[in-house]
Parts: C-alpha cells; sequence; structure tokens
C-alpha cells in the first residue's frame, strides 16, 4: 500500500518537471529562432555606397545657407521623454506625430535654406505609426532634390520588453536646391558586439558633391554619430570623418559637414551628462589645422530627453553645429529656439561664401 501511494505523489512531480521542460524547450527553440531570423535579414551596409550620380548639373552659388537639424521623427516633442534616456516613454501618439511631422515642414519651408541635412527621418517605423516621413517632406518641398541614407534598418528592435520600438526604417536625408552631382553613404566604424549589433543603429555620414563656379567641387556632409557609448566610438568615428574631409580638402575641394555630432563643440565650456547620456566635448587635438568649428552659442541645439521638456530646469546643450574647410568663410550661424516644441532639437542654419 505504501509503495503505490508513492508511486502516485511522484506523478504530479514528474508532470510538473516535464511541463517545466517543455516550457524552456519552448523558450529556448522560439529565442533561437528569433535571433537567426535578426541575423538573417541583419542590414550590412558597404564601407562606401554610391547613392546616386547626376551628370548635367548647375553649379552652386559662391553664397548660400545651410540647415541642419535632428527632427527626432517628429516623436520626441517637448511633452515626450524616452526610455533610453532615463525616461519611460517610447513613442507618443499618432496624431502628436503627424503635427509636428506638419510644423516641421512649415518650419523648413520658414526657413527656405538651400542645404537642409537632415537627422532621424523615418521611412517605416513602429515608433511613427509607419508615417512615411520621408515622402511627406519630399512632397511638401517639391522644389528641393532629396536624398537618404538609412543608418537604422532593423525588421524589430525587442526592447524594452513591454513595449518593444519594433521596426524601424531610418537615416539622414538631404535636400537641396542644386542636383547633386554624386551622394554617397559612408559607414563608419562598427564596434557594437553581438547580439546587439543585429539591433543598433548603423552609424554613417552621407557625402553629397556639388559643381561650383570655379569648376571645383563643394563637398556637404550630413552626420549623426553616436549618442549612447563611452566616447569611444565617438572618437573613431571622428578620426573616420576626419580623415574623409580632410583628404577631400588636399585634392583642391570645399567642405562643409554638418549634423547631430553627439557632441560638444571643442570650446564648448561644460559638460552636462545624465548617468544615460554624456555628450562629450569633441577632442580639439583631432580638428585639421585652420578647421573652424562654428555655433550659435546664444541657443542650445539639444534638450535631454530623460524628462519632458520644461524651460529653465530640462538639461540642454549644443551638439548641432558645422565643420568648415579654411577655404571657405563663415558670414553667419544661428540656431532658432523653438523650444523644442516638436523635437528635442532646435535647427541651426550657417550662412557660407567660398573663397575664391
Amino acid at each position: 500500500m505504501k509503495k503505490t501511494v508513492n508511486a502516485n505523489m511522484n506523478m504530479p512531480i514528474k508532470t510538473t518537471i516535464k511541463i517545466t521542460l517543455y516550457v524552456i524547450l519552448s523558450i529556448v527553440t522560439l529565442l533561437s529562432g528569433f535571433f537567426l531570423w535578426a541575423m538573417a535579414v541583419e542590414y550590412r551596409p558597404k564601407k562606401v555606397e554610391v547613392i546616386e550620380a547626376n551628370h548635367d548639373t548647375q553649379a552652386v552659388s559662391d553664397e548660400f545657407v545651410i540647415l541642419t537639424w535632428n527632427i527626432g521623427y517628429a516623436g520626441m516633442s517637448a511633452e515626450m521623454d524616452f526610455f533610453m534616456d532615463g525616461g519611460r516613454q517610447t513613442r507618443i501618439t499618432k496624431e502628436q506625430t503627424q503635427s509636428n511631422l506638419l510644423q516641421i515642414i512649415a518650419t523648413l519651408d520658414t526657413l527656405t535654406a538651400d542645404f537642409m541635412l537632415l537627422q532621424e527621418v523615418d521611412e517605416r517605423a513602429k515608433r511613427s505609426y509607419c508615417i512615411n516621413e520621408y515622402r511627406q517632406i519630399a512632397d511638401f518641398l517639391p522644389d528641393y532634390h532629396m536624398s537618404k541614407a538609412y543608418n537604422f534598418k532593423t525588421g524589430y528592435v525587442p526592447i524594452p520588453v513591454t513595449n518593444p520600438i519594433g521596426k524601424v526604417h531610418s537615416g539622414l536625408t538631404m535636400l537641396s536646391k542644386t542636383v547633386p552631382i554624386r551622394v554617397e553613404r559612408h559607414s563608419f566604424p562598427n564596434v557594437t558586439p553581438m547580439p546587439n549589433r543585429l539591433f543598433d543603429l548603423k552609424r554613417c555620414f552621407m557625402i553629397s558633391e556639388y559643381k561650383t563656379q570655379d569648376n571645383k567641387s563643394l563637398y556637404i556632409i550630413n552626420t549623426h554619430n553616436s549618442a549612447f557609448d563611452s566616447g569611444e566610438s565617438r572618437k573613431k568615428e571622428m578620426e573616420y570623418l576626419l580623415s574623409t574631409v580632410e583628404n577631400l580638402y588636399r585634392q583642391g575641394a570645399y567642405v562643409i559637414a554638418g549634423g547631430d555630432w553627439n557632441q560638444t563643440p571643442p570650446n564648448y565650456p561644460a559638460e552636462p551628462a545624465t548617468p544615460q547620456y554624456t555628450p562629450h566635448r569633441m577632442s580639439k587635438d583631432l580638428l585639421p589645422a585652420d578647421w573652424q568649428v562654428v555655433y550659435d552659442r546664444s541657443v542650445e541645439t539639444v534638450r535631454f530627453a530623460n524628462e519632458p521638456y520644461i524651460k529653465g530646469r530640462t538639461l540642454t546643450a549644443t551638439v548641432d553645429f558645422f565643420l568648415v574647410s579654411p577655404n571657405v568663410e563663415v558670414v553667419e550661424v544661428k540656431c532658432y529656439d523653438l523650444e523644442f516644441k516638436n523635437s528635442d532639437h532646435n535647427p541651426a542654419l550657417g550662412r557660407f561664401r567660398l573663397r575664391q
């Protein structure tokens, strides 16, 4: 009788163990399948890719205006905090996103720069409700030639677990009133380890080449450097970018690079930081001789997204600016204080003149 009772007691234990093993095996199988799928569809851009090449292009004027603006995929407006910056949210509502985008486009139309360097323009992403922001900008600003380069192209970002970012197709966009001769995408050195590499940005910069009145080349570069790292990634990126621009200048070209550097200028007075985000100061030692880093010292270009924006309390800094070769004169640089209403960045404009 005792043996029968013991046997009956062992049955539920064996069943529980089997169920637990099946559950563990199922989870492992699903995770393995997910990572294999992510590896299969991973975006693997080449070191240099030609985006477009054109013939019979017109020469640019000797004086022109360049705008740089990280539009925050129209989802990083003043009321938004972001989980990777220490906040809680992953996105705002679809109605807010569309409204922000229309306001951003209206601002671009009002500022009427000759060249516009935009970052974080979504083409198809869950975070922006699959609104094709690139297409809407093109439709509303038909007088501009547009080019794009992906730097965030992943089938599914699985974090945060409770509300994943999901699919993201996004990148850099260049608008110009003059058609470029050639546009290239240059990959920054990627040091992101596996498996994070499968879901992280593939950072890059765009180079657009234009013909000048004196039959030389003007290269305008749109960059978006790393943000959430110790600073080592940004240093490697800068070494590669600066090597590229210096080679172009030595060939006799005019060169201007702008964008969201996720670094403060070399002579910036402070280094504001949170545990999640530190825009390290750009090293002056890295800069080529006689090159200028120029920015508006009166208006900050980015607000920290660890909380919704509160003027006077939320941390701000300047990370959007221009790097200019010695043969280009800087006439004026101005940042527009929009109080981060539609993006976590303010637009910055530079007026430049080519030194013949």
